[in-house]
């Protein structure tokens, strides 16, 4: 049985042999369409989350810590002024 390396087998996927002027025009294409694709996904995603703070919502993490731990945490500080 001989090897795929030895007889020179490889998947159809891999062999891009386009012409170099119009490969690099697909490419560039390709290419461009991305950048606005994404651009496009970042302008909405500014959007949404300036409509989402308009009606008083914010993202992130919601605070764990109440004003009575924190109270605690710094009466157990060596110097409770600090910070």
């Amino acid at each position: 049985m001989t090897s795929a390396s030895a007889r020179s087998a490889s998947p159809r996927c891999t062999r891009t042999s386009t012409p170099p002027p119009g490969g690099r025009l697909i490419f560039h294409v390709f290419a461009a369409l991305a950048e606005f694709i994404r651009e496009l996904i970042v302008v909405g995603t500014r959007d949404g989350l300036a409509a989402a703070k308009a009606r008083g919502r914010t993202g992130g993490r919601p605070t764990v810590i109440t004003p009575e731990l924190l109270r605690a945490a710094r009466d157990m500080l060596p110097n409770p002024g600090w910070p």
